[in-house]
């Protein structure tokens, strides 16, 4: 069956007949697979693309097209090679116990050939009929110059992808890992992605449904980032037993470096394969490829002969140089062939010589150079119109396509050191660009520094965006586009083609430069300064639109570390690159998804002193009138890592950093990275994790299960501790290795570190809910009996701390083992010196969630409820300027029209306070449960709907007036018209229009009925005329007709919830609406748990317990 390229790509066939029934998709391809949907097509397909960094199948067809093309006479040798033939001749019997079998390490210096080797190899090893048929081939091609695949992270996610591709089997390893992170959590970029990688690959390569497997690495040298790991992780699955994967082997390439060489052989178990020392056979490929060569130079009779034997004779058993030479003579006419010949030394360094010495000669040598020269610091091969922007030459604007044509002119005058293909530009060969760093810097760079040139890339990549990026640069017509899920086609042309490179590389540059360089560049109002000041905002959007959000965040972290090497902690431009790397860590999730949200969410709940909210609100939140009340600074807390779907009870940070470990209520363990990327999920989803330790191998974690149980960091359970009776509430490691724990049974117990019970220590009368180990073996416990016991290291308990009013809920020791820190559920902290058993209290916005909140007529205070007992006046600033305590906790209130008081509703009735100074004016019971309150206009007159239907007037003293009964039940919603007049209310009735003119009349008369309204009409209002305003309708109280023609200016969006103003809350709760669009998308700590409305405004309650208002022109 015909191969195929991705498990997406499978042909998708319905079959019908004898035997067969068709229940759904059936996909059919190299493996038949049934009953796999869309949605999981589309999960893989999601995950490949993440995972994809390139694809090494087409880079071997890049560099064979580079390189003119795969010559069988060149690499065929290697098939009658001795060393070859021994690996190859073992790879027949998978169950050899000769480990030798397993890898074959081809070495040489550079021009030898061994790129095309491999290739040759691979295409042999490919074929259908050869000796030995490999199910899985798998490589990848390192490039030091391009720093996608420069990398031993790169190298891993090539190597997955194919695996993967040729047996889709395999996908569920990083299917698991991915689905447990998320998308776009950059589980396969960020720091930690190569040991995320590592357990993948160790998983897939342990699996026994992978088949006979052949992984193939070119050009390991050419591994520039973290290739003593990649080494590493090779030599580790060489000394797997034969038995754990018998069906893998090893191929991989490189020159004669010691300290490869030094790390390979530690593994005694593969077979080397030098050049060097088969000088015989690389003359042999040499002299067919210089046949080849020549042959398609189109050269006849001597001509031939004498170019021949001139290759011949100095090729030096070199494959490089006789593409160079040959390369070079391709625009040479034959009359002048024979001369030229005599012009290319011997010898590739001798070659490169002569190269840069025909370009110092030339007239374009300026130009030449200044190429060059970008050409050996960039971090990747860079586009044509990427170089435009990084290149001094005169004239040439990005987008002019004949200016690019001229610019691969002067790339094609710089001898035959860089290549063009599709528009690309690299080095010919590494060894031509270590040839240039070596012997031509001084010329190259400016001043012979490559520092200089360094921060000229700075300069420039800061001029090219300075002078394209803008605000909306691609013009975006929603504010809510969400580059995660909505589909857009880049402007033609793109005006971020030219720009993707400085923006993803132009920190690096300025990190690159040192010394009195760094007065232009860092200075206060120098180019980072000012740039930072005018286009930071624009260079979040351009990096949200490029999908590098990861980049950019690792870049300004970058230049925050690096920064005080070079100037004051309190200089502007230090100041301003610390606000921003809090601001791009604070709203990542924005940045990542929301590029027009950048200009609006992003600056909304940033703190109000953050310069980089002051430098862009002005121009960008013009629009809004009235804002959230913010936090003044940035807070302690740097990231919030979101995942877990129930309370998380337990978190814990590895020794170095690294990792993070949380459990949860939701039964599962997850890894994160410091970055806030999940990299794992595990656990047992049965029971609920109260509690995670971590030591430098394991991960402990106690649940309500009752045994505690010991896991690996690839979330395997190593071994499960029993013993405790009840919920395991706190565990932790102590230095030596030894767990501790504490649980619902009242009891602490301690195990070694093979998991071995050691001791019961008894004493609390209620449950342990928190433990710790001191650095010097002490260990201390926190009870519910609201005490605090510390025992020493032989499990003694030599005193009790007293003093918390409530259960402790968390002890830990200080570091010097001198001070024990209790939190308590009495709401306090305390800090207690352990000799002298002395304690110093520390620390008492609502201490629960808001449930209610409500706008002032004038929109300048806040009233909210919570399930404190207590109401909160704020003012706009966020400042509570009035606490009211109630007996149990409010569950309604309104504000009277002029601002002076408020009316509150309970179960046990009804208050009205005076808001100035606090004090309650009066009380009055109720018979039914409130639903419904309101002042009138002139606040002389109180209305109260009830669940029972009921409708009382009193007036301000709390005195009933009259008692209206709807006959419809329960009356959310009511409301006075301005005259006082008539009492509009909602029920199951609909709305009921009453005439309440003669207040102590024995019966007042329902006025009017109106339909085509449900019941659930919580917002009701009269406006200034005749005119009931309720949802998106009105209706007119003396002719009873209804107008629906509101002026929405837009077309109402079908998630928002309706509101009888502009302003409103979406349906899924992440939007603030405004004429039924969505606005301004709300932080997870800001979305609403109440909200109301007025005109253009929205106030609402959130679950930190300070209420916010939005307004709007």
């Amino acid at each position: 069956m015909a191969e195929y390229s991705r498990p997406t790509e499978r042909a998708r066939a319905t079959f019908n007949g004898v035997g067969i029934q068709n229940s759904g998709s059936i996909s059919a391809g190299r493996d038949l697979v049934i009953g796999q949907n869309n949605s999981e097509f589309e999960a893989d397909s999601g995950c490949l693309n993440d995972l994809r960094v390139t694809d090494p199948r087409h880079d071997k067809q890049r560099i064979q097209s580079v390189k003119g093309g795969l010559l069988a006479d060149a690499y065929t040798w290697i098939l009658h090679n001795t060393e070859f033939k021994e690996w190859h001749g073992k790879c027949n019997n998978y169950n050899s116990n000769d480990g030798r079998s397993r890898l074959l390490w081809i070495k040489g210096d550079p021009g030898k050939g061994k790129t095309m080797l491999l290739c040759g190899i691979i295409d042999e090893l490919n074929k259908p009929t050869g000796d030995v048929k490999f199910d899985n081939l798998a490589f990848f091609f390192c490039q030091a110059t391009d720093e996608r695949l420069n990398n031993a992270t790169a190298v891993l996610r090539g190597l997955i992808f194919l695996l993967v591709n040729r047996q889709p089997e395999l996908l569920s390893h990083v299917r698991k890992k991915y689905d447990s992170a998320g998308r776009n959590s950059g589980l396969f970029q960020d720091g930690n992605a190569f040991f995320a990688l590592s357990e993948i690959f160790t998983d897939i390569t342990q699996d026994p449904a992978l088949k006979s497997t052949c992984l193939i690495i070119d050009a390991l040298d050419e591994c520039v980032v973290d290739l003593p790991w990649l080494l590493k992780l090779i030599v580790e699955k060489l000394s797997v037993s034969t038995t754990a994967n018998p069906h893998l082997r090893w191929i991989v390439s490189s020159r004669n470096w010691w300290n490869i060489e030094k790390v390979l052989n530690t593994a005694a178990q593969g077979i080397n394969l030098s050049l060097e020392l088969n000088a015989d056979s690389i003359s042999t490929a040499v002299t067919a490829y210089i046949r080849h060569k020549v042959d398609k130079l189109g050269y006849r009779g001597k001509l031939r002969d004498t170019v021949s034997q001139y290759l011949l004779a100095n090729a030096q058993s070199t494959f490089l140089w006789v593409a160079l030479v040959c390369q070079e003579l391709q625009n040479v006419p034959q009359l002048r062939v024979q001369k030229k010949l005599q012009e290319f030394p011997p010898g590739l360094d001798m070659l490169y010589r002569r190269m840069v010495d025909q370009i110092y000669n030339s007239d374009d040598a300026k130009f030449c150079e200044s190429v060059i020269a970008v050409m050996l610091v960039v971090r990747r091969p860079i586009t044509l119109k990427e170089l435009m922007t990084l290149v001094d030459i005169p004239d040439l604007e990005p987008d002019d396509d004949l200016n690019s044509e001229s610019l691969r002119e002067i790339v094609q005058l710089c001898g035959s050191f860089l290549t063009v293909r599709d528009g690309v530009i690299s080095f010919v060969h590494q060894s031509a660009k270590d040839y240039l760093v070596k012997n031509e810097s001084l010329q190259m760079f400016p001043d012979g520094r490559v520092e200089k040139q360094e921060q000229l890339m700075a300069l420039r990549s800061i001029f090219a965006m300075g002078k394209t990026l803008t605000k909306n640069i691609y013009g975006l017509e929603t504010l809510d586009f969400d580059i995660w899920k909505d589909e857009t086609d880049p402007p033609n042309p793109d005006p971020l083609a030219s720009l993707r490179y400085a923006c993803l590389h132009w920190i690096d540059h300025v990190c690159g430069t040192e010394g009195s360089w760094h007065e232009n560049l860092l200075s206060d109002n120098g180019r980072v300064h000012g740039f930072l000041r005018k286009y930071l905002l624009h260079w979040l959007e351009a990096l949200c639109l490029l999908k590098a959000v990861t980049s950019g965040v690792q870049a300004i972290a970058k230049l925050n570390i690096f920064l005080p090497k070079f100037i004051p902690a309190q200089s502007q431009t230090s100041r301003l690159v610390y606000d921003a790397n809090r601001f791009i860590l604070h709203n990542k999730e924005i940045v990542e998804r929301f590029p027009r949200q950048i200009y609006v969410s992003a600056l909304l709940f940033s703190p109000v002193r953050s310069l980089t909210r002051k430098l862009f609100e002005g121009e960008s939140l013009d629009w809004v009138t009235t804002r959230p009340a913010a936090e003044a600074d940035w807070g302690p807390c740097l990231q919030t890592f979101r995942g877990h779907v129930g309370n998380v009870t337990s978190v814990t940070i590895s020794s170095d950093g690294i990792c993070v470990v949380s459990g949860s209520f939701d039964g599962t363990i997850r890894i994160w990275d410091v970055s806030g990327n999940c990299l794992d999920t595990f656990g047992d989803n049965n029971h609920s994790i109260r509690s995670v330790a971590i030591s430098n191998e394991h991960i402990a974690s106690g649940s309500t299960q009752g045994p505690i149980k010991i896991w690996d960091f690839n979330g395997n359970l190593l071994k499960t501790l029993y013993g405790h009776e009840d919920w395991v509430n706190s565990v932790v490691f102590s230095n030596d290795g030894r767990i501790i724990s504490g649980s619902d049974d009242r009891t602490i117990k301690i195990w070694d570190f093979n998991g071995n019970f050691l001791k019961t220590l008894y004493g609390h009368k209620s449950r342990v809910n928190s433990v710790a180990f001191s650095n010097d073996g002490h260990i201390i416990s926190g009870s519910d009996d609201k005490t605090i016991k510390i025992w020493d290291s032989s499990g003694n308990c030599f005193n009790t701390l007293s003093g918390h009013s409530d259960s402790i809920t968390s002890v830990i020791f200080s570091k010097d083992c001198t001070r024990v820190i209790s939190g308590s559920l009495d709401r306090t902290i305390k800090i207690w010196d352990i000799i002298g058993n002395n304690c110093n209290d520390n620390h008492h916005s609502h201490r629960v969630n808001i449930t209610v909140v409500s706008l002032s007529n004038s929109g300048t205070n806040i009233a909210s409820v919570s399930y404190d007992d207590t109401i909160k006046i704020w003012d706009l600033d966020g400042n509570c300027i009035r606490t009211l305590y109630h007996e149990a906790s409010p569950k309604l209130i309104s504000f009277s029209n002029n601002g002076a008081r408020i009316m509150s509703s309970s179960f046990l009735g009804i208050k009205v306070w005076d808001i100035n100074s606090g004090v309650c004016l009066s009380t009055f019971e109720h018979d039914s449960d409130i639903t419904s309150i309101t002042f009138s206009n002139n606040d002389m007159l109180l209305a109260i709907g009830s669940k029972d239907g009921s409708i009382k007037i009193l007036d301000i003293n709390g005195d009933c007036l009259n008692t209206l009964h709807s006959g419809g039940g329960e009356v959310p919603s009511i409301a006075f018209s301005k005259d006082e007049r008539f009492i509009a209310l909602t029920s199951w009735e609909g709305i009921q229009i009453w005439n309440i003119e003669d207040k102590f009349a024995s019966e007042i008369q329902l006025e009017s009925r109106l339909t085509g309204h449900y019941y659930g009409l919580t917002i009701l209002a009269f406006d200034n005329t005749e005119w009931l305003d309720g949802r998106l309708t009105k209706w007119h109280l003396l002719t009873d007709t209804v107008d629906i023609s509101m002026d929405m200016g837009l077309s109402p969006s079908p998630v928002t919830r309706a509101s009888p103003h502009n302003v409103g809350i979406s349906s899924s709760g992440e939007w603030v609406t405004l004429r039924g669009h969505n606005v301004v998308w709300l932080p997870q700590e800001y979305r609403t748990t109440c909200f109301v409305t007025r005109g253009n405004v929205i106030a609402f309650g959130c679950a930190s317990g300070r209420p916010n208002q939005l307004g709007f022109l």
